[in-house]
């Protein structure tokens, strides 16, 4: 829906922060568990880590990191002050967040010609 009144009342109700919140955990779990299978030195190739087949755990991260983001999107259907607000109380946090996750994908998608695995 398109309802401006309902997304500034989920602004009201801090809908932004604790999506902004939830999605730096979500991205700092997915990191972690990155790291982790690089430790184990696990090798699979660039299909794998794109589909995130090589555990069920790592497919949970990016299929919940693509709905926290979804979600985050529907939010800010809201009016233009109260997108104002949000970028006032969580701007700062969620734009690395956002950020880092454009420069993954970008990565992953140039370096999918070259069959080279993404790096966090």
């Amino acid at each position: 829906h398109n309802v401006e009144a309902y997304h500034n009342e989920e602004i009201d109700y801090g809908a932004d922060a604790a999506l902004c919140k939830h999605l730096a955990l979500l991205l700092l779990k997915e990191s972690n568990e990155a790291q982790r299978m690089k430790s184990n030195k696990k090798k699979f190739n660039q299909d794998d880590y794109r589909a995130n087949s090589h555990d069920g755990t790592s497919k949970g991260y990016t299929e919940e990191i693509s709905r926290t983001v979804e979600a985050l999107e529907m939010v800010y259907r809201c009016s233009a002050n109260y997108v104002s607000s949000s970028f006032t109380r969580v701007g700062l946090e969620i734009l690395p967040l956002l950020l880092g996750i454009i420069n993954k994908e970008l990565c992953c998608l140039k370096d999918s010609s070259s069959s080279e695995q993404c790096e966090d």
